[in-house]
């Protein structure tokens, strides 16, 4: 696996902390694959990912509009100017909340050009190479953490798209000829319940006349957004470490799992987060 950039401080993964849901102004560890690779701080959250402020020691020259965050221990720069969209499979551990939400939006409106948020402790400016380096760094990294969690479907495999089968008006009997003649298959396919592999997607984008990348797309839903919440995170890498897979491999057969258990359970929260877990815990068993 290409090496993923890290930015300083990277805390030690601490399986003990807390996992809350992620809200704007939380500081979180961010890794991957078990491995820390520095400090966001969140500034909007949604359902599956996060907007992040990337957040280094000082060993990074911070400069404005960077600003200190009031964290015990040494000096932590947070740099609204490295926002980026980041899932949230790489949120770790919480390290606390250090802002309001209140205050992110206040910061995020001064950046934009707002008035000055009182009380912030603001770097001062500077122009030298070592500034202009350092947040060409802190941005670099920020968007290389962005990439993370999307693979490419030819290696975790993905559904077919709604779309696709709309407007090209795949039916059953069609898709279960192209697929093997495996009934259940085909009748997963179309409930999108089931992961198609490479060979799949290319058989079926084949006989419909359609390029491969509008035949399928990545797993959604309920069952998808749990398993890339911090929730899920450390059973999904003890999954992977028992299997050898990387995280990505590993939400991808546990969603399907997930989904196939769907037809005898209910729709809850709980059930849900239920036949994830088992899900993770059947995938490890196997190994």
């Amino acid at each position: 696996m290409t090496s993923i950039p890290t930015l300083l401080p990277t805390e030690r993964i601490d399986t003990s902390r807390a996992t809350p849901t992620p809200e704007p102004g939380q500081l979180w560890i961010a890794s991957w694959g078990g491995e820390s690779l520095g400090l966001v701080l969140v500034a909007i959250a949604y359902d599956d990912y996060f907007i992040a402020w990337p957040v280094t020691d000082e060993s990074v020259p911070p400069s404005h509009p960077c600003f200190k965050l009031a964290m015990a221990g040494p000096p932590l720069a947070c740099w609204p100017e490295g926002e980026t969209g980041i899932s949230n499979a790489v949120l770790d551990s919480c390290l606390g909340q250090p802002l309001t939400g209140r205050a992110v939006r206040e910061i995020r409106a001064w950046v934009r050009g707002d008035e000055p948020v009182e009380g912030l402790d603001v770097y001062p400016e500077r122009t030298d190479d070592d500034a202009e380096d350092a947040l060409a760094l802190v941005c670099m990294t920020a968007a290389a953490w962005g990439e993370l969690d999307s693979p490419g479907l030819e290696t975790t495999g993905g559904v077919l798209s709604a779309a696709f089968v709309e407007s090209h008006a795949v039916d059953a009997i069609r898709l279960n000829r192209v697929l093997g003649g495996v009934a259940a298959l085909a009748r997963d396919a179309l409930a999108q319940r089931r992961l198609l592999d490479a060979s799949q997607a290319a058989a079926i984008a084949s006989e419909f006349g359609a390029s491969v990348d509008h035949v399928w797309s990545p797993p959604s839903g309920e069952e998808a957004v749990l398993l890339r919440s911090p929730e899920m995170k450390h059973e999904v890498l003890e999954t992977a470490r028992s299997l050898g897979s990387s995280e990505d491999e590993v939400r991808a057969k546990a969603w399907e799992a997930s989904l196939i258990a769907a037809r005898q359970e209910g729709q809850s929260r709980d059930a849900i987060r239920e036949r994830v877990r088992h899900a993770l815990r059947s995938l490890r068993s196997e190994a």
